[in-house]
Formats: structure tokens, C-alpha cells, sequence
């Protein structure tokens, strides 16, 4: 059975691992196969995993469509995550937190979801004009007509959040990139999880934690890591994530369970009020990812991957 973890100022909870939905945009994550998704979604929910997390710009809005279309009349069984924030004008990205937009976008989401509800409504990315209070009363707006549950934050600046305690203890959840391969925002999720619920994202470093590539890896120009952008696959942090994989792979053989379930677990077991956001393109990746509740790592095993994973600062 999965573990879960009650969800702060709600009475749901969340499996300590979701089922990330941006493939479902179909596009920038290479070959996708619709039909595989579907499979894995539909194990997934017998598995035990209890939410899906997407956003309005992922595939422009596909990732929402289909995502609701496959949930079906699963819908009252699981919860769904969704974001707002990000838009597009002539193909350049902007971010928009408006009161008008945040108000425009559920609605736009509920409709592509099929569904009168959101579980969880997270802010994707601050745009740096609309004041953080202001985001909040929309929310709280939200909340108390129905249409959210709750509400979370993904990306915020911890420089934003410093003597915000009230705005904070309104957020049922945070969300960050982290990982062995990145651990920038390290300090602020150790502070924020103790008020609410962290969700990882990126928890295998875009893949490089899976053991399934190497120096000479080549990605097709329909997969984002083919762009220099994704820095764990290029130059010096390659090397230092391919030194990462090394050790994932003897624990792996220690418990028998496969690299990425290592890799995940590291996050589960360093950081208690944790789950990871897992992008999963088929069937195999799903039992790849459960398997990391099969096993735990011991002190040593953390510090030997704490050791590894660290990176200096120049």
C-alpha cells in the first residue's frame, strides 16, 4: 500500500507519489504514445496513487483536455493538481497573476478537465508586478465558492516569502525542482515542509538519475534535452550526475529495486512531509517508481548520496 500524507488545511491526502501530467501535452517530451499513458494511468489509480498533477500551458492547454478525457468517470476517486500563471503571445512566454487572469484561467482549466472542482490550484510562477496579498484574496476567493479546495505555490523566491508568515500559513502546499542532480532550492523546501506539504518535481533530474544515459547520449530535436538548457546532460554536470548514477546503481543492486526507485527514495527518506511529482510515459516507468516503497536507505547510504550530490560553489 502507498503511503500518504495528509494534505495541511484540507481533508484529503496525497500519495507520497503523483502522477506528473506534462507528457500529456504532447509536446517537447520526444515520442509519446497515448494509449501507453492511458495504461499507465489507469494502473497507476489501482496502485494507489491518488492525484495527477498538470498545468493550463502544458501542450497549451492539451495536457488539461486529455488528462480529463482519460480520468473519465474516475474523476471522484482522485484529485487533480492544475497551475496558472504562464501564458503565451506570439509564441514568447509571459507570466500573468492578475486577478483577471487567475479568474479567466480556472475557469478555462475546469473546462478542459471536465470537472466543477480543483483539488489543488497552485500558483506555476510569480510574474514579478501583481502583489503577492492580492494572488491570495483571489485564491481565498476561489476556496470559498468552490472551485478550488486548496491552493499552493511552485517557484517562489524564498526572498519573497521572508517575514510573510501570514501569506504563507494560508498555502496548503510548495513545490520545487529537486533532486541528487539538483539541490538549489534545498534550504528553502526544508523550511517551508514543515508548515505544508512539498511536492518534488524533476525528481530524476529530466532522467539522467535513471541510468539510462551516458556522455555519449543523443536526444531527438522533439526532446527538450536536446537543448543546452538542460544542463544535467552537458559538460561538467553530466560528469558529476554520471558519478551520482554510480553510486545509485550499487544501492540498487543492495536492494535488488531498480536505479530510479534509488533516486526517489533519496528525496522520500531526506525529507518527511515530501511527494514526488513523476512524469510517466508507460507502464514500465510506473512499476520503476513503485518500487521505491519496497525498501528505505539507511543513514549511511543517505550520506554516501549527500556526498556524492554535493556541488561547489564557485
Amino acid at each position: 500500500m502507498i503511503p500518504t500524507l495528509n494534505v495541511p488545511q484540507t481533508e484529503f491526502s496525497f500519495s507520497r507519489i503523483g502522477f506528473g501530467c506534462e507528457q500529456l501535452g504532447m509536446y517537447d517530451w520526444g515520442d509519446v504514445d497515448q494509449n501507453a499513458i492511458k495504461m499507465a494511468i489507469g494502473e497507476a489509480l489501482e496502485s494507489g496513487i491518488n492525484y495527477f498533477d498538470t498545468a493550463d500551458v502544458y501542450g497549451l492547454g492539451d495536457s488539461e483536455r486529455n488528462l480529463g478525457v482519460f480520468l473519465g468517470n474516475k474523476r471522484k476517486k482522485i484529485h487533480i493538481i492544475t497551475k496558472f500563471g504562464v501564458r503565451f503571445k506570439s509564441k514568447q512566454r509571459y507570466f500573468d497573476n492578475s486577478p483577471k487572469w487567475i479568474n479567466s484561467a480556472i475557469e478555462q482549466s475546469l473546462k478542459r478537465l471536465k470537472t466543477d472542482y480543483i483539488d489543488l490550484y497552485q500558483l506555476h510562477f510569480w510574474d514579478g508586478i501583481t502583489e503577492l496579498d492580492l494572488i491570495l484574496e483571489t485564491l481565498l476567493r476561489l476556496r470559498d465558492s468552490g472551485k478550488i479546495r486548496a491552493f499552493g505555490f511552485s517557484n517562489l523566491a524564498y526572498s519573497l516569502l521572508i517575514n510573510k508568515t501570514e501569506f504563507i500559513n494560508h498555502f496548503s502546499s510548495c513545490s520545487y525542482e529537486y533532486s541528487l542532480a539538483e539541490k538549489k532550492n534545498e534550504t528553502t523546501i526544508m523550511s517551508l515542509q514543515k508548515n505544508m506539504i512539498f511536492l518534488a518535481y524533476g525528481g530524476l533530474g529530466q532522467g539522467i538519475l535513471t541510468g539510462k544515459y551516458n556522455r555519449n547520449s543523443v536526444f531527438k530535436n522533439n526532446d527538450r534535452r536536446s537543448s543546452g538548457r538542460y544542463a544535467n546532460f552537458f559538460g561538467n554536470k553530466l560528469e558529476r550526475n554520471l558519478a551520482i548514477v554510480d553510486v545509485l546503481k550499487y544501492i540498487s543492486k543492495c536492494y535488488n529495486v531498480s536505479i530510479p526507485s534509488v533516486a526517489l527514495r533519496y528525496i522520500i527518506d531526506s525529507i518527511s512531509n515530501s511527494s514526488i511529482i513523476c512524469g510517466m510515459k508507460n507502464r514500465n516507468q510506473l512499476q520503476s517508481n513503485l518500487e521505491v516503497f519496497t525498501f528505505s536507505l539507511n543513514q549511511s547510504e543517505l550520506e554516501l548520496l549527500n556526498n556524492v550530490s554535493y556541488e561547489k560553489v564557485q
